[in-house]
């Protein structure tokens, strides 16, 4: 009975030991430390085969090629390692922001300037840095200037007629005080005009038509510049104007009147107008008339003249409250767009009517004689008794009423007769 309890023991001893040896085998007997990296591990191989448990001194440098680049050029930086353990792990900085892995990396540089790197190397636990032994230089490269050849305007070319201009004043002969017409009739040019006159008395102006009254007689005279499309041209007004004496007397001068019409600056429009009558009185209504040819009507018209004349019909009254002799311009535009002005080729003679006032005399070939006058009352009474203030519309009808009337009678009392 002993012996099978001690072959028991024995049996299961053995089953412990072979139990426990188990354990013991298949337990470790150290730990052993790993590293874990983000990035991948690169591993590089020298000459010599190690065993994979050697680790010796690592080494490590890097370069760069070219070693002078221009700005945005790519380049390469490369590193060469040895030793560690076999495996590394490489990690660039630099200038200008540059970093990455690996055993090389390529850059493109924006600035000019040297450029340097680091390389850092991990390999079995050692870490190592190196600054690389060369730099790259990096060189600016300023933006090309285009080249555009010199180019030459020519304008287009416009050809207008030479300037030319005539003047004249509205008659040949005027009275003191008495306002004077200068007007200037221009051709050529490109159709704009500037005026400038100048003459006798301090005569100014810059109007295609001037107005002035003279204060004192003598021989007036007046010039015109024209300006046009960089074009000038100076012209005398003809031999002038000569003015009288006006005071209380008013001498009658024979008037030759000038022709002032100018077909090429009247665009093709036939002009003409004229007063009727041609000699009033002071405060006697006068009718300004003008007719048209040429162009295509209707017309429009636009008066001026002596004692601010203005009007903008065919036909314009006027009435003038002092003496003198009066002119008018007219300026007609028809419908096509032609223009032209005119000044009227008969003058006013306006006449006074008062008390020891001296009337020229109808007779255009004879001047009243300063011995002449007549008295406020004999005129009154001589212009009441004149033809020329009989009311023949109304003497008429009353003629044409009395010989109805006649009739009439003669028929309701022909059996009495």
């Amino acid at each position: 009975m002993n012996y099978t309890i001690n072959k028991t023991y024995f049996v299961l001893s053995v089953t412990f030991m072979l139990i426990f040896g188990m354990f013991v085998v298949a337990s470790p007997v150290k730990a052993q430390s790993s590293y874990y990296y983000d990035t991948p591990v690169y591993s590089y191989r020298d000459h010599t085969e190690y065993p994979q448990s050697h680790t010796s001194s690592l080494e490590v440098s890097c370069y760069s090629y070219p070693v002078s680049a221009q700005t945005g050029q790519s380049v390469t930086w490369a590193s060469s390692v040895h030793g560690g353990n076999g495996s590394y792990y490489l990690t660039w900085t630099g200038t200008d922001g540059l970093n990455g892995h690996g055993s090389s990396i390529s850059y493109s540089y924006n600035n000019p300037g040297y450029k340097s790197a680091t390389l850092t190397v991990i390999s079995g636990g050692q870490t190592i840095s190196r600054n690389c032994n060369s730099t790259i230089n990096i060189i600016g490269v300023s933006n090309p200037i285009p080249y555009y050849p010199p180019q030459t305007y020519y304008p287009p070319t416009t050809y207008y007629q030479s300037l030319g201009v005539s003047c004249n004043a509205n008659s040949i002969a005027g009275v003191t005080g008495v306002p004077i017409t200068w007007s200037a009739y221009p051709v050529g040019g490109n159709g704009i005009y500037t005026y400038s006159w100048t003459g006798t008395d301090n005569l100014y102006g810059s109007g295609s038509s001037i107005y002035t009254t003279y204060s004192n007689p003598g021989q007036k005279y007046a010039s015109v510049t024209i300006y046009s499309n960089g074009q000038s041209i100076t012209q005398s007004c003809g031999t002038g104007i000569n003015i009288i004496y006006g005071n209380t007397y008013y001498q009658e001068q024979p008037i030759i009147y000038q022709n002032q019409y100018n077909n090429s600056t009247n665009q093709g429009l036939d002009i003409g107008c004229y007063s009727d009558p041609a000699t009033i009185h002071v405060d006697q209504p006068v009718t300004w008339l003008v007719e048209v040819t040429g162009g295509i009507a209707p017309y429009t018209y636009s008066w001026t003249g002596t004692d601010n004349l203005s009007g903008t019909g065919q036909s314009i009254i006027k009435t003038y409250s002092t003496i003198g002799e009066k002119n008018a311009i007219v300026t007609v535009t028809s419908a096509d767009g032609k223009t032209g002005s005119r000044s009227c080729t008969n003058t006013l003679a306006v006449r006074g009517v008062g008390t020891g006032s001296n009337i020229a005399s109808t007779n255009t070939n004879t001047t009243v004689s300063s011995n002449t006058t007549t008295t406020g009352n004999s005129l009154s009474a001589a212009s009441l008794f004149s033809l020329g203030n009989v009311p023949w519309g109304w003497i008429a009808i009353l003629i044409i009423l009395l010989l109805f009337a006649t009739v009439l009678y003669l028929i309701f009392n022909k059996p009495k007769i």
